[in-house]
């Protein structure tokens, strides 16, 4: 898995992706966590996505600040 740094480069197309999201806690210091987040390539906005929807709803736009995300994460299908 090779992390992208988004501010180097971009989705080319629309869809859910791992991603690298910084946020800064309210005493001050940094937290980078994981999560599936949807790309709206049109609109070059992630959105939150929940994977146990079955609608494929896309939920709200996400503000804080997306660091990296993977172009081919592999998923293990039993």
């Amino acid at each position: 898995m090779d992390w992208i740094i988004f501010k180097d480069e971009r989705p080319e197309s629309s869809g859910t992706y791992h991603v690298s999201i910084k946020r800064t806690l309210k005493y001050g210091s940094d937290l980078t966590f994981h999560y599936v987040a949807h790309y709206n390539a049109e609109t070059g906005q992630w959105f939150k996505y929940d994977g146990f929807v079955d609608d494929d709803e896309i939920g709200e736009r996400i503000t804080l600040p997306i660091v990296g995300w993977v172009k081919d994460l592999r998923i293990l299908i039993d």
